[in-house]
């Protein structure tokens, strides 16, 4: 995790508090949408942009606008970004914000959570199913259909297991 806590306030403000008992706030144009930490960087959507900041809180840069920026995770080595958005579409980042892959799919339908587990598999949440999607971002490997996934927003990994959140929590196995 980037600091001991993290908290939003009103959608735009996000308040880091690092280890150090310090504290940094910075206030941010958009609505935030989601955060993701990735070594000694973090990542925020906000819904129409992707943002890098450092780990205590500093902005480096603006690395993608969009009109429809959902969701974001970074790989284990850091020098990809996955980003979900309004357009169907998965795109895939380099660390300066070039786009490196555009990943389109039929089943692909409202993508809104994107995820790495600790053994690399990309997970893409769309609407009644997810998507495993190769380590480059350009290819789908499987689908898992999933009757009733509305609006997924968030996935973590704990050990050989995805949680995914959603109106109903959802626990998936994985090898």
């Amino acid at each position: 995790m980037c600091c001991n806590s993290c908290v939003v306030f009103n959608h735009r403000q996000c308040a880091c508090v690092v280890p150090i008992n310090e504290s940094h706030e910075e206030e941010i144009t958009d609505d935030l949408q989601q955060l993701q930490e990735s070594n000694d960087d973090m990542y925020i959507t906000s819904g129409s942009a992707l943002y890098h900041y450092t780990r205590d809180g500093k902005p480096v840069k603006n690395l993608y606008e969009d009109s429809g920026v959902y969701n974001c995770a970074v790989n284990q080595s850091g020098d990809k970004i996955f980003v979900t958005n309004s357009w169907n579409k998965l795109l895939t980042l380099s660390r300066d914000g070039t786009i490196l892959s555009i990943f389109t799919d039929r089943l692909l339908q409202r993508p809104t959570a994107v995820h790495v587990t600790e053994n690399g598999q990309v997970l893409v949440c769309g609407e009644n199913n997810i998507i495993q999607v190769d380590s480059e971002g350009k290819k789908k490997i499987t689908a898992l259909a999933i009757p009733n996934l509305d609006n997924p927003l968030s996935m973590c990994s704990l050990g050989k297991s995805v949680i995914v959140g959603s109106s109903n929590i959802l626990v998936l196995k994985i090898e």
